[in-house]
C-alpha cells in the first residue's frame, strides 16, 4: 500500500513537472513574444524619433533660411527707403532751384521789359525831336 501511495505521489508529482515544464514553457515563449513585440516598439519609437529629429532639423534649416530673407527684405527696405529720402530731398531741393530760377526769370523778364519800354520811349522822343527838326530844317528851307 505504501509503494502504491508512493507510486500515485510519484505520479502526480511527474504529472505536476509536466504541468510545470509546460508552463515554464509558454511563459518562455510568452516572454520572449513580449520581448520581441518591446523591442519591435522600440525600434518603432527609434525610428519616430529618428524622423523626428530629421524633421526638427529640417524645420530649424528652413526657419533660419526664413530669417535670412527676412534680414535681406529688411535691409532692402532700409536702402529703399533711404534711396527714397534721398529722392525726396534731390526733388525738393531741384525744385526750389527751379522756382529760384523761375523767380530770377521773372525778375529779369521785367527788366528787360522795363528797359525795352524806356529805350522805346526814347527811341520815340529821338525820334519825334528827329521829325520836328526836320519839319523845322524843311521850314526854314522853304522860307
Amino acid at each position: 500500500a505504501e509503494v502504491a501511495k508512493l507510486r500515485e505521489e510519484e505520479s502526480e508529482a511527474s504529472s505536476a513537472a509536466r504541468l510545470a515544464e509546460q508552463q515554464l514553457k509558454e511563459l518562455r515563449e510568452t516572454s520572449e513574444a513580449s520581448q520581441e513585440a518591446w523591442n519591435a516598439q522600440k525600434r518603432s519609437f527609434e525610428a519616430r524619433e529618428g524622423a523626428d529629429a530629421a524633421q526638427l532639423t529640417t524645420l530649424e534649416s528652413e526657419l533660419e533660411k526664413m530669417k535670412q530673407a527676412h534680414e535681406a527684405m529688411m535691409k532692402e527696405h532700409q536702402t529703399a527707403t533711404a534711396q527714397a529720402q534721398r529722392l525726396k530731398s534731390e526733388l525738393e531741393a531741384s525744385s526750389e532751384a527751379q522756382n529760384q530760377l523761375r523767380e530770377s526769370f521773372h525778375l529779369e523778364l521785367e527788366s528787360a521789359k522795363a528797359e525795352s519800354k524806356t529805350s522805346t520811349e526814347t527811341m520815340h522822343r529821338t525820334h519825334s525831336k528827329a521829325l520836328e527838326q526836320w519839319d523845322e530844317e524843311r521850314s526854314k528851307l522853304q522860307e
